[in-house]
């Protein structure tokens, strides 16, 4: 058995900087490129998403996690954790339907040497929301499983609800619960989490268009992206212009990115996580040249359409 060189304790003042959500490339017949993997994990590194300056989730939603099976899912984790040689904290998030199926892919990921797992409460249907008393229950029975840390993912998209400050003061109690991932563009209410909770938790959120540079002013030490996979040094600014509280700069970099972002959320009939994976390429990347079904590779017009919109956000493209 590998072991994490955290404690979960310790580990949590090093989740700072681009939470980067890598992602998981698929060759023209469908299957794992790792090839494409270990070039992309060393890429980000050497590229500066380091141990204090970010840190790198597998699988999960942006990962494909739903779409692996356990063998790739420990395949990925495999090859992940001994690529980044702990030059950066990894994370494994565990997308599987049920608690038990989540908990043994923990106790995997923990075994092959993980720093922690992130993980969403159980979900059956968007609009059939868990019940709170069972989604306490899932983090319990998952604590008790593993020793390495737990980052919570409140992704109210696939689980229907957004966890409660109740249901996060319960999940403070748990030790091993040491970061919590928001997902919702929700200023108001993650402002509410953070002053609540930062002294507790690591807290990070998507910012990818609305809340940067206000979430860091008040907590934030982090923003979770896809875009360390596209262009480090971009994401790596971003951090560091919201960790400096310089407004106008802030300001001045979010609005030539805001054209892109409201093309991502909804400007197109691909999702975001099948632009983000062009976006990628047009960088000049190593993401697999195959999606795997249900997702689609974005035609020439959508290529035209984001490579112009990067070169105005002053992300990388490849010349």
């Amino acid at each position: 058995m590998k072991q994490s060189q955290y404690t979960p304790q310790m580990l949590k003042s090093f989740l700072v900087g681009v939470i980067n959500m890598q992602y998981t490339p698929f060759n023209a017949e469908q299957k794992l490129d790792e090839a494409a993997l270990r070039d992309n994990t060393h890429f980000m590194i050497e590229h500066g998403i380091v141990t204090g300056r970010g840190v790198q989730i597998i699988g999960a939603q942006a990962g494909e996690g739903a779409c692996l099976s356990d063998a790739e899912y420990r395949q990925l984790i495999d090859i992940v954790i001994r690529e980044a040689a702990g030059r950066v904290p990894i994370g494994v998030g565990c997308i599987r339907p049920t608690s038990q199926a989540v908990i043994e892919l923990a106790r995997y990921a923990e075994e092959a040497g993980a720093d922690f797992v992130l993980i969403m409460p159980p979900y059956f249907h968007p609009n059939l929301p868990c019940p709170m008393d069972v989604v306490y229950e899932h983090y319990q029975a998952l604590a008790r499983a593993v020793k390495i840390g737990i980052m919570v993912h409140n992704a109210p998209s696939a689980t229907g609800q957004n966890l409660s400050v109740a249901m996060l003061n319960l999940l403070a109690e748990m030790e091993q619960i040491i970061a919590y991932k928001e997902d919702r563009q929700d200023f108001g209410g993650l402002r509410e989490i953070t002053y609540r909770f930062k002294d507790r938790f690591m807290i990070n959120a998507n910012s990818y268009k609305a809340l940067i540079p206000l979430d860091y002013q008040f907590g934030l030490t982090g923003y979770n992206s896809f875009l360390g996979n596209v262009d480090p040094a971009y994401a790596l600014r971003q951090h560091d212009l919201a960790l400096s509280g310089n407004f106008q700069e802030c300001n001045e970099f979010w609005a030539n990115g805001l054209e892109l972002f409201n093309y991502l959320q909804g400007g197109s009939k691909y999702d975001m996580l099948e632009l983000g994976k062009e976006m990628a390429r047009i960088a000049g990347r190593e993401v697999g040249c195959g999606e795997r079904l249900p997702h689609r590779r974005p035609g020439d017009e959508e290529r035209l359409k984001l490579h112009q919109l990067m070169v105005k956000a002053g992300i990388a493209v490849d010349t």
